[in-house]
């Protein structure tokens, strides 16, 4: 024979009925040595009234009560009470308190008392009926707290729970213990609630029946970073340097921009919630645009959030209207070095944070602009990209930073080079000299392309004048001023012929196009002549034809 997990509920279930009537209310369970535990309503419904009458029963109200221990026999005992939270409605259809915890007359025979435990979420608890038949259990899945209740869905049971369980136990066989007390259902749907062990312990210490629980020790204070710190010291002087109405008006955009309630804090309680907050330090930029201090700090800080949470908002409604899949897309064109989700991801909230969270080199445009930058590309959108350009960073055109431009491509070339298994070739004087005289229409884009292709053609240590598109690039820097606009009467410069037979046109797109793939499957070629649906051998052939260096692995 097996020991019968439900042993101990069967003994302890109550049946509450009305003093002569036969049929149960509700039901309850003992909870300790002569107590019995139920809900107010089910003692409100034995005597007649309002299930969320909240008027405590009198003695003579509660001789109108009978209890009765269907372990013990058929005999009804008339309760005495000894703790009453009636029902209080509360923000939505659930309601706190219902508990009432009687006492049992001297004579009633002694049962043996079941013990409370909180319960496992998902896990599954029976439903016991007030007449104590073992036909009548329900299995229920416990699926969430909702208020002070737990939600509890049916199980596998064809019986649905109907009033008649109200103050009835809610049994955990595997643990042998009280997870709650049943105290609701939705006549419409089959779901139902229970009343938590949390709520039945708080009874219980109230009533001087359990010992409060011991509290626990303070966790141990983290240790602060250093880095954090000094930023908070740096933060806390800047601000200190304000006069006291322009303090008080960034502290109330700041307050505003996290969604905290207003209200006078010192400088060091500012720069400490700014830090606290993942777009803190993007909001506090933006609160105080006159303090230099702090827009150097935070600028150097390296936020969790690049966008403040205005901002953010914005660029979430813009991107609304742009599908997950066609947004992914982009952002694999955009930047195709960075590890983006295989699949999909939850929501465009959590992606736009996590190209939040890709860092860039310092000079670089971050990840998430390039995204932008593409979709709007991809839309004829610029509106998107530069109404997010104008609120967050104000970077110049590549053209306006020639004297960045050859830190910016050797750190490209760098970059592609780990890619593809390459030792990064040095850049030859004459190749820097028509990079700075280039308008660099594509920005840091059409740099970072344009140094992927002539690694890829570069077979040797250094990047001639030969690796690069020159008829493309010397059109170019002639059509355009130097402030990258057309002029106002320009003289069109004639392209070159296009050959007779379109061979050679057509030799130059396969080129590309093969270049490209080799870039984005970082230099294997077994990938990238799949990704053209072209057999190996034929692509490896190509590449010799068009003098493509093959990458060293």
């Amino acid at each position: 024979m097996y020991p019968d997990p439900d042993e101990a509920v069967r003994t302890a279930r109550v049946a509450v009925r009305a003093a002569g009537d036969a049929r149960p209310v509700g039901g309850g369970v003992v909870i300790a040595a002569g107590y019995v535990l139920t809900c107010a309503h089910v003692v409100n419904a034995a005597l007649g009234r309002d299930k969320m009458a909240t008027a405590e029963p009198s003695p003579a109200d509660l001789a109108r009560v009978a209890l009765v221990l269907p372990a013990a026999g058929p005999q009804a005992y008339a309760p005495r009470l000894v703790c009453w939270h009636p029902p209080v409605p509360g923000d939505e259809s659930w309601w706190g308190g219902d508990l009432a915890l009687l006492r049992l007359p001297a004579d009633a025979p002694p049962v043996t008392p079941v013990r409370a435990a909180q319960v496992q979420l998902g896990g599954k608890a029976w439903a016991w009926h007030a007449d104590g038949d073992g036909r009548s259990v329900v299995d229920v899945i416990v699926q969430k707290p909702y208020g002070p209740w737990l939600t509890l869905d049916p199980g596998q049971a064809q019986v649905s729970v109907d009033p008649g369980y109200s103050g009835g136990a809610l049994w955990d066989s595997l643990t042998g213990t009280l997870a709650g007390l049943v105290v609701s259902i939705e006549p419409a749907v089959r779901r139902y609630y229970a009343i938590g062990p949390a709520a039945i312990a708080a009874l219980l210490v109230h009533a001087g029946l359990r010992a409060p629980a011991p509290a626990p020790a303070p966790a141990p204070a983290p240790a602060r970073d250093p880095r954090q710190a000094r930023l908070h010291r740096r933060l806390t002087d800047a601000l200190d340097t304000l006069p006291t109405d322009r303090y008080d008006r960034g502290l109330t955009r700041l307050l505003q921009a996290l969604g905290l309630p207003p209200g006078p804090r010192p400088t060091d309680d500012a720069a400490a919630t700014a830090l606290a907050h993942p777009r803190g330090l993007p909001a506090l930029r933006d609160a105080f645009p006159e303090c230099e201090g702090v827009r150097t700090a935070a600028a150097r800080a390296c936020p969790p959030r690049l966008l403040a949470p205005a901002d953010h908002a914005e660029l979430y409604a813009l991107l609304c209207r742009v599908p997950l899949p066609e947004l992914m897309a982009a952002a694999r064109a955009a930047v195709p070095f960075l590890p983006l989700p295989a699949d999909r991801v939850p929501d465009r909230t959590a992606f736009i944070e996590q190209l939040e969270d890709r860092q860039s080199d310092p000079g670089l445009l971050p990840p998430l602009l390039e995204v932008v930058e593409e979709v709007a590309a991809r839309r004829f959108r610029k509106d998107l990209y530069f109404r997010l350009n104008g609120v967050t960073l104000s970077i110049p055109p590549l053209r306006e930073r020639t004297d960045e431009l050859p830190a910016l491509a050797k750190l490209f070339l760098e970059t592609v080079a780990r890619q593809v298994g390459q030792p990064v070739p040095d850049l030859m004087p004459e190749v820097i000299t028509q990079l700075c005289s280039y308008s660099w229409p594509g920005n840091l884009r059409e740099l970072r392309n344009l140094m992927e292709r002539a690694l890829l053609l570069s077979s040797g240590n250094a990047i001639g004048l030969e690796h690069l598109p020159l008829d493309r690039m010397r059109q170019t820097s002639r059509s355009l001023s130097p402030a990258g606009r057309a002029p106002e009467n320009p003289n069109p410069v004639p392209g070159p012929p296009e050959p007779a037979n379109g061979i050679r046109r057509m030799a130059e797109v396969e080129k590309q196009a093969m270049l490209d793939a080799l870039v984005r499957c970082a230099g294997n070629q077994t990938r990238a002549a799949e990704l053209l649906g072209m057999p190996r051998r034929t692509f490896c052939t190509r590449m010799s034809e068009y003098k493509i260096a093959r990458p060293r692995t």
